[in-house]
């Protein structure tokens, strides 16, 4: 937001520009430079150089080089709702000529993996700032040094989080469930699906992490694959060490039945095992139930250094006002350019690169008006007006999407959804489900639901512009009011993308919607029952402690109505021909009703199979 004194600067008849950029090499060293000086204009350009001088420490070198073929830079929203993180990107050229900096260094250059800061200066008083990461810096033979940089978050885009593998720490043939499965992070009460790793015939452990937090395991369930719920209530941890060197704590269920008890339950899914579901808190991350301190720590835990990272103290305390709790965590590997759109949907925020890392939730106030004075003319003799409205074509033609959020004390594997209007109506629901894994609130999740799907499904054109100093004011996701009736009278546009040049006329690119948006506030929902959207898989055999002998009294999983006797025989009951029920081993299947009669079997040896008609 900027402040009145700036608000001032900008309707200047004369604005004095600079665009200074530092430069922190491999070696920490700074180098500064500068561009141009540019005068506010009104269809000529009076164009003037300086350089803003900066005093001079051991760690720094200033040169007066020019910079070179800079145009600018180009801002655009994070369209969360489409998952996408769109990035904020920077080119340009430093003059070399006088061959005062040396080629060295990976890449060519000692600049390369490390830092720009760009502060935009008008009237000497600084406006904005944005960090970049530098990805290439090219000495060419025209003694010039070319620059290419990203922005912090869509340098990390590519990776994955988290990014420890657990067959990498104990072998891929340890790991007995999904190849992909990490370390798991818990935030808050995570009630994550752990996976079994396999030490020994008769000890396989869940991974809970790594050995230097304190872990509190609340509750346990079967696999939802499994059919009927079987919930686990006693635990054992103990601890391990990895292919790294480093320490890792397990936890074991422990279940009694009758005067015997067995440790690490298990439920076999085909030649591997389940993972089996646990809700647990972390020592380090119980706390974070705040959308504001989850993010934190995950930019954090994802490599984001802590110095570039903002005070999220504000946007904490609208969270904690909305009500809005996290609960949940990581266990599989994923690409971060997915990740932080779901963390920006959940919490209807978007995350910003500027010198820091900020935070900060989407609003629908108005920002301010566009009419005529805040459009450049174009042309030859500038007397065309640049402003253009086009409709567009999307998509889909669709009033409505589900939201999907977790139930109440059970694991996220499986989400409850419900239909949620972008606008008023739900007789042409999208394909889009907004999935929402932290969420157990219906209320939020509807409120959640209705902003994105407006931001999705509602647009119906696009309006460009080239604009004057003032639109400065306007960043990408600001909400700002058309007002004048040569650009169709009065309505509301969204900011898409922002370039402003480096003589500060700003192309905006904008994005009209059927209705105004609505704001978090301004929307009111009720409880709902939500219709379980669960694909189950068929039932998986259970095992208890490896071999288990047939004893009823040790059918420790009996309320999941089957029983492992010998790891080869599968049968329901102790006499499924009279009782009714299943049995299955290595000659065959039958099935029989409970009045005894036979409804199905398949007989291996004989080559024959029984229906009964």
């Amino acid at each position: 937001m900027l402040s009145q004194f700036q608000k001032d600067i900008l309707k200047s008849d004369d604005i004095l520009v600079n665009w200074l950029f530092k430069i922190t090499d491999q070696d920490g060293l700074y180098y500064y430079f500068s561009n141009r000086e540019i005068k506010k204009y009104e269809g000529t350009r009076n164009v003037g150089h300086s350089f803003i001088n900066v005093s001079y420490t051991e760690r720094e070198r200033i040169f007066e080089n020019q910079v070179l073929n800079f145009n600018g830079i180009t801002l655009r929203r994070n369209s969360s709702e489409m998952n996408m993180q769109t990035p904020d990107d920077l080119e340009f050229e430093l003059d070399n000529s006088n061959d005062v900096l040396s080629a060295t260094g990976p890449e060519g250059s000692i600049f390369a993996g490390g830092t720009v800061l760009l502060t935009l200066q008008l009237n000497n008083t600084d406006f904005y700032s944005w960090r970049f990461r530098i990805i290439r810096a090219d000495f060419s033979q025209e003694k010039t040094i070319r620059i290419k940089c990203k922005d912090f978050l869509q340098e990390m885009c590519d990776q994955t989080y988290p990014s420890m593998l657990i067959s990498d720490l104990f072998g891929q043939a340890a790991c007995r469930g999904d190849e992909s499965a990490t370390v798991p992070v818990f935030i808050g009460k995570g009630y994550l699906p752990l996976t079994p790793v396999f030490f020994s015939e008769t000890e396989t452990l869940y991974l809970l992490g790594p050995a230097e937090f304190n872990y509190t395991i609340h509750k346990g369930r079967s696999p939802r694959a499994c059919g009927e719920k079987f919930e686990l209530s006693n635990f054992g941890q103990v601890t391990k060490t990895g292919n790294d060197g480093k320490e890792y704590k397990f936890v074991y269920a422990t279940v009694e039945a009758g005067a015997s008890t067995f440790h690490n339950v298990l439920w076999e899914n085909g030649d591997r095992l389940y993972e089996v579901p646990f809700q647990v808190s972390r020592s380090d991350t119980a706390s974070f139930t705040n959308p504001a301190d989850w993010i934190e720590f995950v930019l954090k835990d994802m490599g984001i250094p802590e110095t570039d990272i903002d005070d999220f103290d504000e946007i904490k305390a609208t969270f904690t006002t909305r009500g809005l709790e996290w609960n949940g965590g990581y266990n599989y590997k994923r690409y971060i350019k997915d990740i932080i759109p779901e963390l920006q949907k959940s919490c209807h925020s978007q995350l910003i690169c500027g010198e820091k890392i900020r935070l900060e939730t989407l609003t629908n106030t108005v920002l301010g008006d566009i009419d005529k004075t805040k459009v450049f003319l174009t042309g030859d003799i500038f007397s065309l007006d640049s402003f253009n409205a086009e409709s567009q074509e999307y998509a889909e033609n669709a009033d409505s999407g589900y939201v999907a959020f977790a139930e109440q004390n059970e694991p996220p594997d499986t989400l409850l959804k419900t239909l949620v209007s972008a606008d008023t109506g739900t007789t042409n629901p999208s394909g889009s489900v907004l999935d929402l894994p932290f969420i157990t609130n219906s209320i939020h999740a509807q409120k959640l639901g209705k902003l994105n799907f407006q931001l999705l499904l509602n647009k119906v054109s696009e309006i460009n512009f080239s604009g004057q100093p003032e639109c400065l004011e306007y960043l990408p996701n600001s909400n700002i009011q058309i007002s004048e009736n040569d650009y169709g009278g009065i309505y509301e546009i969204l900011v898409e993308e922002m370039s402003i040049s480096d003589s500060l006329e700003i192309q905006m690119q904008c994005i009209r919607f059927s209705k105004a948006l609505d704001d978090w506030d301004s929307l009111e929902f009720v409880e709902v029952t939500p219709t379980d959207i669960s694909n189950a898989n068929a039932y998986r055999v259970p095992v208890v402690g490896g071999s288990v002998e047939y004893d009823p009294t040790k059918n420790v999983l009996n309320n999941i109505n089957y029983t492992m006797y010998n790891n080869e025989l599968i049968q329901t009951n102790e006499n499924h021909v009279e009782n009714g029920g299943i049995r299955i081993d290595k000659t065959g299947i039958s099935i029989y009703s409970t009045a005894g009669v036979k409804l199905f079997e398949v007989d291996i040896a004989a080559g024959a199979v029984f229906v009964k008609s």
